[in-house]
């Protein structure tokens, strides 16, 4: 599975909305996800044997983000992310959301 079709499995396992960057709905709970870096992590014979990709994933709720974060970091260790890595939480007093980053990484053979 390469990165793209990993982080779509995991948002999609999530059962709420999520979007690339923009959400522009307006559910109480959702995600959405980004791409952050991708670094060449192993070589041989001079090419790139394994990249390293992190995923941001920023998850917003109305409520205590507790139980969505849980379930965000699950479904992406779920579909083979690892280092998963939660983030400051912040409240947008503007939007009335809890917003809480959840970074990960996801090892792909080249």
């Amino acid at each position: 599975m390469d990165p793209e079709q990993a982080i779509a499995a995991a948002m999609k396992s999530l059962g709420i909305p999520y979007a690339r960057l923009l959400y522009t709905g307006k559910s109480d709970e959702f995600a959405t996800y980004q791409i952050i870096a991708c670094q060449e992590q192993e070589h041989g014979d001079d090419e790139c044997q394994v990249e390293n990709w992190l995923y941001r994933v920023d998850v917003f709720c109305r409520g205590s983000p507790v139980v969505l974060i849980r379930k965000v970091k699950a479904a992406l260790r779920a579909n083979g992310f690892v280092g998963v890595y939660v983030d400051p939480e912040v409240y947008e007093e503007d939007t009335h959301y809890y917003h809480v980053p959840v970074e990960a990484r996801y090892y792909m053979e080249v």
